[in-house]
């Protein structure tokens, strides 16, 4: 979680503390604002939900990696889906 985030808003969530790449070695899923880890996480092949906003610019190589999701509603039903990018977009 980085530190500007209100961690009120995941308090039903299990957070990570060791760090965004190693917790997500073994997460079931990392939910985050997309950034430039979102390709490091997806190589290792945890689903990913970028949240997304209005006015927020991420290069598509970024979103390309993860699922999007807008709104709370947008987000779990990402995670439940557990969505993954297509092999191709991994492979240098």
């Amino acid at each position: 979680m980085h530190p500007r985030e209100d961690a009120t808003l995941w308090s039903a969530y299990e957070t990570a503390t060791e760090g965004t790449v190693n917790a997500s070695a073994t997460a079931q899923v990392t939910v985050g604002i997309p950034g430039s880890v979102f390709p490091r996480i997806a190589a290792i092949g945890c689903p990913l939900v970028g949240v997304v906003a209005e006015g927020l610019t991420v290069p598509d190589y970024i979103l390309s990696v993860s699922a999007q999701a807008r709104t709370v509603a947008e987000v779990v039903a990402a995670v439940e889906a557990q969505w993954l990018p297509r092999a191709c977009l991994l492979t240098v």
